[in-house]
């Protein structure tokens, strides 16, 4: 038995924000651009294909793509400088620029949280893209606040997840001897044989690419969303001791199944 990775969403929560918070995103699937690489150059005005394709250089210091990925994550849930500066290593200087960068191009984001607050005052409770409820009885402070702001994004993505994993499963087409073993953040971990294995893929992408009617904060009309899915396949590597890398096994040798050796597959 081999390990075969679905990894169906990625960039999920950041992409559930809505349409009118989350133009870099939408603005890259169209040019078929990688979304972090497409926000890195506009950030930091460089062309496209300057943008590294890694987190971190040869000397282990964070590369503009780093930084963009970071402000996405953070910032989108209304993470101030000093909090940037700490969780990615970059001096406090560095940090704010990148702030201010972010907010000039998605100045909307404001407007969202103002109000999604307003909102929320009116009803104290708010509902994601699925209709789960999130009610907060406790006094409205900044902490009470935030945990709104980031509840839409991150409680839809998470309940997708779960939706696919269940409707896969539940199938009729669904291969007998698959099944999805783990769900990590926005990824799903799909067990099964090389015979079957991408017909459960081709299930769990046709689910997972099902559109989410997502609504924004103004109750203007709710539109539909598609994230697109990408499979990968772990193949078993061996690691040669004199030359102190992996390489693909061969013949008998079992291997070890590695992160960092996913390969893409197109169905």
């Amino acid at each position: 038995m081999r390990i075969w990775i679905l990894r169906p969403l990625p960039s999920g929560s950041s992409r559930c924000c809505g349409p009118c918070t989350d133009r870099e995103v939408e603005r890259a699937i169209r040019t078929s651009k990688i979304s972090h690489r497409a926000l890195a150059a506009e950030m930091f005005k460089v062309p496209y294909d300057q943008v590294p394709l890694k987190d971190f250089d040869a000397d282990n210091k964070p590369t503009i793509r780093y930084t963009s990925k970071r402000c996405r994550h953070g910032l989108n849930y209304r993470m101030e400088r000093f909090r940037l500066s700490e969780v990615t290593g970059l001096p406090y200087y560095e940090a704010a620029r990148a702030f201010a960068l972010y907010h000039s191009i998605t100045p909307e984001l404001e407007e969202w949280w103002k109000q999604a607050e307003k909102d929320f005052r009116t009803r104290r409770e708010v509902f994601n893209a699925f209709g789960r409820r999130h009610k907060v009885i406790q006094r409205i402070d900044e902490e009470a606040l935030k945990s709104i702001v980031a509840f839409y994004p991150q409680s839809t993505i998470g309940d997708k997840i779960t939706r696919v994993w269940y409707q896969s499963e539940e199938d009729d087409k669904w291969p007998m001897d698959a099944r999805v073993c783990l769900d990590v953040h926005d990824n799903l971990i799909c067990l099964a044989s090389p015979k079957t294995i991408k017909t459960a893929l081709k299930i769990l992408k046709g689910y997972a690419e099902e559109p989410i009617l997502i609504q924004d904060a103004w109750h203007n009309k709710a539109e539909p969303l598609i994230i697109p899915a990408e499979c990968k396949i772990s193949y078993p590597v061996t690691y040669e001791e004199g030359k102190h890398r992996f390489r693909p096994s061969v013949g008998k040798e079992k291997g070890t199944h590695r992160w960092g050796f996913l390969k893409g597959v197109e169905l």
